[in-house]
C-alpha cells in the first residue's frame, strides 16, 4: 500500500517540478497566464512554432499601443483642422481623436474649415 503513495508522491514531485521549470522558462513571457501556463494558441490562434522557453523565437512585444502627443492634436484642433486631418499628422487613428475630443467636451470643427459651405445657395 505504502508503494502506490510512494508512487504518486514522485509523480506529483515530477509534475511540480516540470511546472517550476515551465515557470522560470516563461518569466517575463506576455502569453504566461495566471494559471501558470502558456496561453499562446488561445491570444494568437495557432501552435507555437518553438518550444516555451530561452530558445523560443517567437517575438514577445509589450505594447503596441501608438504613443500620442496630446499637445500636438490640441494645437492642430485649435489651428481649426478636422479630426481626419489631425490624425493623419499626429499618426494616430480618427477615433483617437474623436475620443480625446469628447472627454474634454470640445465639438468637431467642420469639415474645411471656414471656406466650407460658402458657396452653398
Amino acid at each position: 500500500m505504502s508503494g502506490g503513495k510512494q508512487g504518486k508522491r514522485a509523480r506529483q514531485d515530477r509534475i511540480n517540478a516540470e511546472w517550476a521549470a515551465l515557470a522560470r522558462a516563461c518569466k517575463g513571457c506576455i502569453y504566461f497566464t495566471a494559471s501558470r501556463c502558456c496561453d499562446y494558441i488561445g491570444i494568437v490562434g495557432h501552435r507555437r512554432p518553438c518550444p516555451p522557453g530561452p530558445g523560443c523565437t517567437v517575438k514577445t512585444t509589450g505594447d503596441r499601443r501608438r504613443k500620442v502627443d496630446y499637445g500636438k492634436v490640441e494645437d492642430l484642433y485649435r489651428r481649426k483642422k478636422t479630426d481626419k486631418e489631425i490624425a493623419a499628422i499626429a499618426g494616430c487613428g480618427v477615433s483617437t481623436v474623436a475620443r480625446w475630443r469628447n472627454v474634454n467636451g470640445l465639438p468637431a470643427n467642420p469639415e474645411g474649415g471656414k471656406d466650407r459651405g460658402a458657396n452653398r445657395h
